[in-house]
């Protein structure tokens, strides 16, 4: 996965992160622990400017956000939950766990939606509940672009843009 994953980033620029993050939040078994530090090292050796690593990151990251709220907007909760229980392996999620999160969502209110960003699986997640709330577009837009590029630009990209020196 790591070289397929190497090379496509290489070969593709901001577009394959972009690509990436987005299957990133659509498919969770991608890493993007994997993804965005090998946008940084391709930044660090001057292949792609920094700052659009971390935009592009952050574009991919929300258009995967933005698809989760469209399912918890369009299924609603009655119907997202019988879709959970027949199709959630799949869909990485249990009925519990979407009721879990409803619940989280409900009880701290739209910030979640921005410290969701910072941490695994809830981010992928945390966008249904907001769906499902119907939390105001334009606001969830905001705080989920936020999360995902301050996430991006100091958690994943920080280190590896230090160039690496074998000697």
């Amino acid at each position: 996965m790591f070289d397929g994953i190497a090379s496509f980033l290489e070969g593709g620029g901001a577009w394959a992160i972009a690509a990436l993050m987005l299957l990133e939040n659509v498919f969770p078994p991608i890493p993007s622990e994997l993804i965005m530090p090998l946008a940084g090292f391709n930044a660090a050796r001057g292949t792609i400017p920094l700052w659009l690593a971390i935009g592009a990151g952050a574009a991919g990251s929300l258009a995967g956000a933005y698809l989760w709220y469209l399912v918890g907007l369009i299924y609603g909760p009655d119907r997202l939950r019988k879709l959970v229980r027949r199709h959630g392996r799949w869909l990485t999620m249990t009925p519990s766990e979407l009721d879990r999160a409803q619940t989280w969502f409900n009880r701290h209110g739209r910030s979640v939606v921005f410290f969701g960003r910072f941490v695994p699986t809830v981010r992928t997640l945390i966008s249904v509940p907001a769906g499902l709330a119907r939390m105001f577009l334009p606001g969830f837009i905001l705080f989920s672009g936020l999360g995902s590029l301050i996430w991006l630009s100091l958690i994943h990209i920080s280190e590896p843009t230090r160039p690496l020196y074998i000697s």
